[in-house]
């Protein structure tokens, strides 16, 4: 969702069109190591997020492998993959399903090593690792050809994110206040709830500068 807001931003369009065949440059104004095509959807685009966010596996040589230790094996990691490097270490993005893992690799690790998951030290360190337990188990090749995909009704919250969104484009397309409304809650509606100071018309206020906030930097509360 991060992803989404940002990658609708004016500005942020505009240095990707200058800066794209150096994507390090000014990444970090916009929270990321590098820079990410716009064009790309959150179902496509691997933003590499500055810093990393928790579900973000870390992984390092095992100083101390024991005799049964796992190597570490690139190509046999399940899922459809894409990997980058961003100046420091690799990054690998596979996509598992109906979720999506990423993996911070250690310049260090070679193929073949004995490899340790790492997780930040300090006081969150519990909800740290709760947050790369599930993505961890995905792992599992065997899990992952038996996983079925069940999805239920989208919540409130995926609810206010899809209309906040649709008012957004519609703002930034040039749509009036009334032209989003009427894409959002029906012509109908809009002829018979729209006057000064009505509920609907404040609704809509509301969600555009909600968009708006996202998009102009209140994206990194989400991540």
């Amino acid at each position: 969702m991060a992803w989404e807001y940002l990658r609708r931003n004016p500005e942020y369009r505009r240095a990707w069109q200058r800066h794209r065949r150096h994507p390090r440059h000014t990444a970090l104004r916009w929270g990321l190591r590098l820079l990410e095509d716009p064009t790309r959807d959150a179902r496509d685009a691997s933003p590499d997020w500055f810093p990393d966010p928790s579900s973000v596996v870390q992984v390092y040589p095992d100083a101390d492998p024991t005799a049964d230790a796992l190597l570490f094996q690139l190509w046999r990691f399940p899922g459809r993959k894409y990997l980058m490097h961003d100046g420091k270490r690799l990054v690998l993005t596979t996509q598992l399903v109906n979720r999506m893992l990423r993996m911070a690799i250690s310049p260090a690790l070679e193929d073949g090593m004995a490899y340790v998951y790492a997780v930040r030290a300090g006081c969150q360190l519990r909800e740290r690792w709760r947050a790369i337990e599930t993505e961890l188990a995905l792992l599992d090749t065997a899990k992952v050809h038996r996983t079925a995909i069940v999805t239920g009704r989208p919540g409130r919250t995926s609810m206010l994110h899809m209309r906040t969104l649709q008012a957004l484009d519609g703002t930034l397309a040039g749509a009036s206040q009334r032209g989003v409304a009427e894409v959002l809650f029906g012509i109908t509606a809009v002829a018979e709830r729209w006057y000064e100071d009505s509920d609907l018309r404040a609704q809509v206020r509301r969600l555009i500068r909600r968009g708006q906030s996202l998009m102009g930097g209140g994206y990194h509360r989400l991540l």
